[in-house]
């Protein structure tokens, strides 16, 4: 049998011309001046590791059948007739005439890999079926995407592998043959062209459904977006941490959110709301407040707080619901209803619903029937607001301040000059702040850091015409605008500390009066006021006296509130030190008994003289004694009131016994307090728990 000259293999990766040989897969070029192969062949062993097994596959195949040719098995020439040439059938078939064989027929089919299974293919795009990542077919290889599913999809890697295991299994059969050296030969080609994948090393077994939840579980307390799961580092650290975890797409995880986790906790809240309503036969409040958002309009949030069997102070957000009907009364007061059948908290288990001072809120909730209060921080920023907006000075003042620090947030040159001018004056490193419009206490922050940083951005301004420029009037304004702000901010902090109560109200107004007696008009014909800030002081003094007017006018019947005067009164830090007079005191007491069923005998209305102030009376001692801060004010009273009683009131023995057993204790201690008052106030401690909101009902509202 004549010879032939092969063509190698290695030309199905490699474009030929006279002179070079270019690689299809990435475009390099190899001289042919040689007229060898090994260098395309090292090149596709280096770079190109699936075009390599490949071409050995080739070779191998090649061998194989150029054996056969040489050989006179006429069985084994039979398999491999398809690979024949016209003249070589011719001749395996002559070879099989003079050796007959066992018939066998041996169906030769293309290979289809396992990885399609989790892909779908077209002519130039393979898109994995789990996550819709898409990959280029152009080498048309495989390897691309079993990595892909070895790094994101765990689950389907390992089925997989056992796909592969299951089809080498079933080919490791073969057909018996005589000839040993054809044997040989077809084990070396089995072996060489067989790609082994190690499966994953034996790790600890997690359970993927705590790891679901507790993905789940961070992205809520976290906040984060759900397609974090879809980040590269986090896929990473999954792979390695947990590598038999198989990680899903962002839509499960979103999935489990609004399904299986939230039904948990609401059930869970469930229990307690249903325990404290049933059980405990205690009472529930509620903070209401309307948030506008840019993205999803407008909506009502809704959260309780209450007591629960261990005497701790517990609150949940109930309901946030976005208002698709215009902002009504009754619109409002139909969305608080729903979500109290919602949740199966009847009305008379509501104690009180502390809100905004707006009248469409008002109008809600005396269409709803329940009892409401104005949330004090709120009232607190009308009257900041209205005493700024009352001098167009100040007003002027803060826009000037406003766009200086816009200047600097946008231009990265200027705050590398103030950097630089703070280093030469040896200043702390700071940068100016921006306020909000809906938050006065960003606009207070912005004015007190322009006030530290005066002599850096006087020496920035200076030379600069596109700036806005300071007077020395306007300084002294912004300092004195500073300083008539602080109480509102003192105030504002404490009711807004997560263990303030309705019953710091009272003692809190109390204070910012006294303090703001203390801050009087300055005295412009004094000689030290004749000084280039006079005009900044007669802006001020105008703004505080607004303000002064608009709190005696916001608070002023506070006291006459039971839900604030009783909770005031049990409070063991307070008690009736705060009450403006005794007459007030006597009220409370009235209103303690009547809690407790002890009837009082007293008739206030038919008394022949009017109420007397008592001797300890704070007010008394406010208007001698003045603090420049709110802490000091109430150290102040607390100190000086006297436990000295003006008047017999004939209440129960034990409610005057509470009024003069504890001493002052801090915030966290004031439940702790009660709770251990059990047995010296069984009546009282039993009656109040069902008004346990007058004690512990959280009053910042969320949008102050």
């Amino acid at each position: 049998m004549a010879s032939r000259r092969t063509t190698s293999a290695v030309w199905e990766f490699f474009l030929k011309s006279n002179e070079n040989a270019q690689c299809i897969e990435c475009g390099q070029k190899f001289s042919r001046k040689g007229g060898g192969t090994s260098n395309l062949k090292k090149h596709l062993r280096c770079l190109h590791k699936e075009q390599y097994a490949k071409l050995l596959e080739e070779e191998h195949k090649n061998s194989a059948l150029q054996a056969l040719l040489n050989s006179k098995d006429s069985f084994a020439t039979r398999t491999l007739s398809n690979r024949q040439s016209p003249r070589e059938k011719a001749i395996s078939a002559h070879a099989s005439r003079l050796h007959p064989a066992p018939t066998m027929t041996m169906t030769s089919r293309k290979k289809t890999s396992a990885v399609w299974q989790f892909f779908l293919k077209s002519n130039e795009n393979a898109q994995c079926l789990e996550c819709g990542k898409n990959y280029s077919r152009k080498g048309h290889g495989t390897s691309n995407f079993i990595k892909h599913l070895r790094s994101v999809h765990k689950e389907q890697y390992a089925k997989l592998l056992e796909e592969q295991k299951n089809v080498l299994e079933k080919n490791s059969v073969k057909p018996p043959v005589e000839n040993e050296n054809f044997n040989a030969t077809e084990n070396q080609a089995e072996q060489s062209i067989t790609i082994v994948v190690d499966p994953p090393a034996p790790g600890p077994q997690c359970n993927s459904q705590e790891i679901n939840r507790y993905i789940a579980e961070m992205l809520v307390m976290d906040d984060l977006p759900f397609s974090r799961v879809e980040d590269v580092g986090f896929v990473r650290l999954m792979s390695y941490a947990v590598p038999h975890y198989y990680l899903k797409q962002h839509n499960f995880y979103s999935t489990l959110v609004d399904t299986d986790i939230y039904d948990a906790v609401c059930g869970q809240i469930g229990d307690v709301i249903s325990d404290i309503t049933n059980n405990m036969r205690g009472s529930i409040s509620f903070t209401a407040s309307v948030k506008p958002e840019a993205s999803a309009g407008t909506s009502l949030l809704l959260t309780a707080h209450a007591l629960d069997q261990d005497f701790e102070s517990v609150n949940f957000v109930m309901s946030i619901d976005q208002l698709e009907e215009e902002y009504t009364g009754d619109y409002v007061s139909r969305k608080f209803n729903d979500m109290l059948d919602r949740w199966g908290i009847p009305p008379k288990s509501v104690h009180c619903v502390m809100r905004d001072a707006r009248v469409t809120m008002k109008n809600s909730l005396f269409l709803a029937g329940l009892n409401n209060l104005d949330c004090a921080v709120y009232k607190v920023q009308l009257i900041v607001m209205e005493g700024l907006q009352s001098q167009k000075a100040v007003y002027d003042i803060i826009d000037k301040c406003q766009r200086l620090a816009t200047h600097f947030l946008q231009s990265t040159t200027a705050q590398d000059e103030m950097r630089l001018i703070q280093e030469q004056q040896q200043l702390p490193n700071l940068q100016l702040l921006q306020d909000s419009p809906a938050q006065w206490t960003t606009t207070l922050h912005m004015l007190r850091r322009m006030q530290e940083m005066m002599v850096p951005i006087c020496v920035y301004v200076a030379n600069k015409t596109q700036v806005p420029q300071f007077s020395n009037a306007e300084w002294a304004t912004l300092s004195q605008c500073v300083k008539a702000l602080e109480p509102y901010e003192e105030f504002t902090k404490h009711l807004s500390d997560s263990a303030s109560t309705v019953a710091d109200v009272i003692p809190l107004v109390a204070c910012l009066k006294n303090v703001l007696r203390s801050i009087e008009p300055l005295d412009l014909h004094s000689c030290e006021e004749r000084q280039p800030n006079l005009t900044g002081v007669q802006r001020v003094n105008y703004m505080k006296t607004t303000m002064k007017v608009k709190t005696e006018k916001s608070f002023a019947g506070v006291e006459q509130d039971n839900v604030y005067s009783v909770a005031t009164y049990l409070d063991p830090r307070y008690k009736a030190t705060f009450f403006s007079s005794s007459h007030i005191t006597k009220q409370v007491q009235e209103t303690v008994a009547c809690l407790c069923d002890d009837i009082v005998s007293v008739d206030v209305s038919n008394d022949e003289n009017p109420p007397k102030k008592r001797r300890g009376e704070p007010k008394a001692n406010i208007s001698r004694r003045t603090c420049t801060s709110l802490k000091g004010a109430m150290a102040l009273i607390l100190t000086t009131s006297t436990n000295e009683e003006s008047e017999t009131v004939e209440a129960s023995m034990m409610d005057m016994g509470m009024c003069g057993s504890v001493g002052v204790l801090e915030e966290e201690e004031v439940l702790a307090s009660w709770q251990h008052s059990e047995e010296s106030f069984q009546g009282l401690y039993c009656r109040t728990i069902s008004r346990q909101e007058s004690l512990s009902t959280i009053i910042r509202l969320l949008t102050c």
